[in-house]
């Protein structure tokens, strides 16, 4: 009985411990030339949270950050950056945006070859980033809105940012 008792403990543990490294594993690892991309264009050790996805249809996935920190957020929201990843493995600064929040959207759409981004910006809700053929819009709330499903769609990046 208490050998069984020892086996269902131990068990459950391990089962426990399995749930908390699969959420662990949903978090996207950070490349580290990612990281000193980040670090090279904001000039400081920054907290940020990021998310991948091949936005320009090459094969390699782009970096879509969003800073972290009080040098990098205000009332209207954060920087919103995106690095384009090349073949190497570095990323290149790509587009800069303000005034982002999450939820952040990777969209279906797209424009001069470019995935059509979705941030939320403060006071006007969800909107839409067109790529313009050289970047992203730097001002997010003079874009249209969108209405997103939230229960279709996953967010590329869907937790706030304290500021």
């Amino acid at each position: 009985m208490m050998k069984k008792m020892l086996l269902t403990t131990a068990l459950t543990a391990l089962v426990v411990t399995g749930c908390q490294s699969a959420q662990t594993l949903n978090e996207p690892v950070i490349p580290a030339e990612l990281t000193k991309a980040v670090e090279a264009f904001t000039q400081e050790d920054v907290s940020f949270q990021a998310a991948f996805a091949d936005l320009n249809n090459d094969g390699i996935n782009d970096g879509i950050v969003l800073l972290e920190g009080t040098n990098w957020c205000g009332s209207g929201g954060c920087t919103l950056l995106v690095f384009e990843g090349l073949d190497n493995g570095s990323y290149k600064l790509a587009s800069k945006s303000t005034v982002a929040s999450a939820p952040v959207y990777v969209l279906e759409a797209t424009s001069h070859g470019w995935s059509d981004l979705s941030v939320y910006t403060s006071g006007k809700g969800q909107v839409i980033l067109k790529w313009g053929g050289s970047n992203y819009p730097s001002n997010p709330s003079l874009q249209p809105t969108l209405i997103i499903d939230s229960k279709q769609a996953t967010p590329a990046i869907s937790r706030n940012i304290p500021n």
